[in-house]
């Protein structure tokens, strides 16, 4: 079980919002963990470090290479150290607020390879507008939810950084880029199947039934979290790594 207590003092100023610091109890061991100063921050940390957002799942196998894309301040790649802690986790996350706070929380653990650009189906320099909330909803894409404040980021194609990374076989893929996701995945078409888990939001309906097109002749729906009728959480497991793929059916 992880807990964690904040304390609001500031400890590393970014151009974003003030950061605070909230302490992790994970067995007893304890570590500090910095986070923007905001409520949806606090919140969003709070979920995947206490395991609701990525919570283990009855696998087959070893877990080795862990993938995360759209690392943002490291909370998934903190979790996922602690619960694989023999895995290799690479972490990528563009916004340079971000990945200050990224490399601050995981620079303790040497299994974490940073990288500080984003990941697309193509190289792309751009411009990513900051939430106006917190920094997890940063975005390429124009919304509601974003301010007019933009700053430039470097995209890469996802096949081509992976494959440069030494990365073949995927055992867990988390994938939260604020409406990316569908052009990461066409860009790693051809290692889906090699990817046991697949954590991925999805931002619009359209890109709920493309995710389903892409996965499902390789992978089930696993579990999966409705928040609005254009966003919600997916995980998605390959029925090789299930440990029973048997189908209970009923007939009425």
């Amino acid at each position: 079980m992880t807990e964690q207590t904040a304390t609001p003092a500031s400890t590393i100023q970014t151009s974003a919002a003030k950061t605070c610091v909230c302490e992790i109890n994970r067995g007893g061991s304890r570590r500090n963990f910095t986070l923007f100063d905001t409520p949806m921050g606090r919140r969003a940390c709070e979920d995947v470090l206490g395991g609701k957002s990525y919570p283990a799942l009855p696998l087959s196998g070893q877990i080795k290479t862990i993938v995360d894309i759209g690392a943002n301040v490291g909370a998934a790649t903190v979790y996922f150290a602690f619960q694989y802690p023999t895995a290799r986790i690479w972490a990528f996350e563009p916004s340079p607020d971000s990945f200050a706070l990224l490399t601050a929380n995981t620079a303790d653990l040497p299994q974490v390879q940073r990288f500080d650009f984003g990941l697309l189906d193509r190289d792309q320099q751009t411009l990513m507008y900051r939430g106006k909330d917190d920094a997890v909803e940063n975005s390429i894409g124009r919304s509601r939810e974003l301010s007019d404040d933009a700053f430039p980021i470097a995209l890469r194609s996802a096949e081509a950084a992976l494959t440069e990374a030494g990365i073949d076989t995927i055992d867990i893929l988390k994938l939260d880029t604020e409406g990316c996701e569908v052009p990461i995945l066409r860009s790693l078409s051809g290692r889906l199947a090699r990817t046991g888990v697949i954590y991925v939001e999805f931002h619009a309906e359209r890109d709920r039934l493309e995710i389903d097109r892409l996965l499902l002749p390789t992978h089930s729906l696993f579990r999966g979290q409705i928040m609005k009728p254009y966003r919600g959480e997916l995980c998605y497991v390959a029925r090789a790594v299930l440990p029973d793929t048997k189908m209970n059916i009923s007939v009425y």
